[in-house]
């Protein structure tokens, strides 16, 4: 569908893989029999950030379903299989012989190879080759990436309208095929030199000849340099490490240039009247291209071209799928970030229709990217947030990220999986100081089901969080518009009635006996990943993870604390503890406590 030149990797390639690749490839390696690695070349590196199941007589459909969700500067740069013999250069020679199909769809003339020994438990870097052009086959020098995925990288986002007019004729099929020649005269168009993309408060412009406003051998870390002179008054320091940078594009058609795709000749115009019907919809392009800091910005401008056009056949599939009669919802597209993936992916989805209508497609997605069945990774909750959409939520995201880890515990650290939004009295212009702990917690416990794509509720208020206790016959009539407290057992009812969510609770005695449940608490972070509503005989918390040792006994508690009152002011949460690392002694020894432990619906 897009033509992609093949880029070659120099014999001495450096090749990184993100840990959580190998971690997702070691958890489905008795069900991968082949398949594929996605990642980002270059001619000094290959970075492994994805990986694909391929069964070998599903190639051609496989590799056009990933066309439609990968991201530009993404691609097919190695391959994965099982095979019965140990991970060794002739051993990985003769396997990749069986496996010719899939290698004839990497996009780099040199191919990485990760091969699996079929009862291997555990896979490393020792199981990943280079398969050459020569059909040679080599230990290339690997570095797995310990940081998280999508570190010191960059996102460029274009996004536009484009206007789309095909015939329409109910009767027979006809109109798809008018679909598919608008689209492709559409991406001939953007592939055309007429093609210029803005960088939003910048002069940059990018063309396919030249680059204007920055220097034409500048790459993504120039662009990003003059952003940060321009609109950042505290400059990086030297040697810190960006992390992720998010670049917006607008894209334009210049007039000026001449189509090629147009014949140099007279026109001829054909006039012929019959009744016609016709469809005119507007696309709302969103598309991503994630590269390195080091791409050079003439490169970056022929990935995004291509991620447009990667994008527009995509929802010329959903459309084509999804139309009903002369009814077409329009494609809504969504980015991805599934735990376990390095990278982001891109889908459409049919504009008002129900999540339950579209559990087909998330199984296939989850299936093809070997991602767990049991928990939703690609409904419309679970879309990834960039970093303005992340300030416009009005609450802090996750603010335990960035803390340091207990000094001296020796022990292993399970933290709260996913994203969650920090509620505290005062918020809201509501005053619920000294009575509203708990209704906090329950709503921070409320936005990770929403976050993880559990459920589109929005987050109760105290007054609907009052009237759901009332209307299953915990309280009386009097109880909404009060004061009151609420506990433990209250929040674990509030979430089966408002989400469908049930709930353990865990009784313990005393604070000292809390010191005793590390275990149990370390294995709900690992199994449900959910946050904790702690209450009881004193105040109520959220803990979102302990460090614990599994020799010692010993435990330190992550607590979130909802009785702070300020401003959503990150490094005050932080420095102050109001979101910290609490020792044994945080608890009262002599009050008793419940512990609300969310339980995960089973649900994709």
């Amino acid at each position: 569908m897009i033509e992609t030149s093949l880029k070659s990797m120099t014999m001495d390639v450096n090749v990184t893989v993100h840990r959580g690749v190998l971690k997702l490839i070691s958890e489905s390696a008795n069900k991968i029999t082949s398949g594929f690695l996605l990642g980002n070349v270059t001619d000094e590196k290959t970075v492994i950030h994805a990986v694909a199941l391929c069964p070998l007589e599903d190639v051609n459909s496989i590799v056009h379903n990933l066309e439609l969700i990968l991201c530009g500067g993404s691609q097919i740069c190695g391959v994965v299989y099982q095979a019965k013999s140990e991970p060794k250069e002739s051993n990985v020679k003769r396997e990749v012989q069986k496996i010719q199909p899939l290698l004839q769809e990497v996009e780099t003339e040199t191919v990485v190879v990760c091969h699996i020994r079929k009862d291997a438990s555990q896979v490393t870097e020792e199981n990943i080759y280079l398969y050459l052009p020569d059909k040679s086959v080599k230990k290339p020098s690997v570095h797995i990436n310990e940081e998280g995925p999508l570190s010191d990288c960059v996102i460029a986002r274009v996004r536009c309208h484009i206007p789309v007019t095909f015939a329409f004729d109910k009767q027979n099929e006809i109109w798809c095929q008018a679909l598919q020649q608008e689209i492709q005269t559409l991406c001939n168009q953007i592939q055309s030199d007429s093609t210029v993309f803005h960088l939003e408060t910048t002069p940059v412009l990018l063309t396919s000849s030249c680059c204007l406003g920055i220097n034409e051998a500048a790459t993504c870390s120039d662009i990003c340099d003059l952003l940060e002179d321009e609109f950042k008054s505290k400059k990086r320091k030297k040697g810190q490490s960006r992390g992720l940078v998010s670049l917006s594009f607008e894209i334009y058609r210049n007039c000026s240039r001449l189509d090629t795709s147009i014949p140099s000749c007279s026109p001829v115009i054909k006039h012929s009247q019959a009744p016609f019907k016709s469809v005119a919809l507007s696309l709302s392009v969103d598309t991503l291209a994630v590269v390195d800091y080091d791409t050079p910005v003439a490169d970056l401008y022929h990935t995004l071209v291509s991620s447009v056009c990667r994008q527009l056949y995509a929802m010329e599939a959903c459309l084509i799928q999804h139309s009903k009669g002369d009814r077409f919802p329009l494609p809504e597209v969504f980015h991805f970030h599934p735990n376990g993936q390095g990278t982001l992916f891109s889908v459409c989805y049919p504009k008002g229709v129900k999540e339950e209508e579209l559990e087909i497609e998330r199984k296939k997605l989850h299936n093809l990217l070997q991602l767990p069945c049991d928990r939703p990774l690609f409904r419309q909750g679970n879309k990834y947030l960039f970093p303005e959409e992340r300030n416009a939520i009005g609450y802090l995201i996750n603010p335990h990220v960035g803390l340091p880890l207990p000094k001296g515990k020796d022990g292993k650290v399970y933290t709260v999986s996913g994203l969650y939004t920090y509620h505290h009295y005062m918020q809201d212009r509501f005053d619920d100081d000294k009575w509203g702990c708990a209704y906090r917690s329950l709503q921070t416990l409320v936005s990770w089901f929403r976050f993880q794509g559990y459920t589109d509720r929005p987050i109760p208020t105290h007054r609907e969080i009052q009237q759901a206790l009332v209307d299953i016959g915990d309280k009386e009539t009097n109880f909404i518009g009060s004061r009151k407290w609420i506990g433990s057992m209250e929040v674990s009812y509030c979430l089966d009635h408002l989400i469908g969510v049930t709930s353990k609770i865990l009784a313990v005695n005393s604070g000292a006996e809390l010191a005793s449940k590390g275990r149990e608490l370390a294995m709900h972070f690992s199994m449900q990943g959910t946050p904790i509503m702690i209450g009881g005989g004193v105040l109520a918390h959220t803990i979102l993870g302990v460090d614990f040792n599994e020799v010692t006994g010993d435990v330190t508690f992550l607590i979130l604390d909802p009785h702070y009152t300020g401003a959503e002011d990150l490094k005050i949460i932080q420095d102050k503890g109001w979101c910290g690392w609490k020792g044994q002694e945080f608890w009262d020894k002599t009050a008793h406590y419940n512990l609300c432990m969310p339980q995960r619906p089973i649900v994709i």
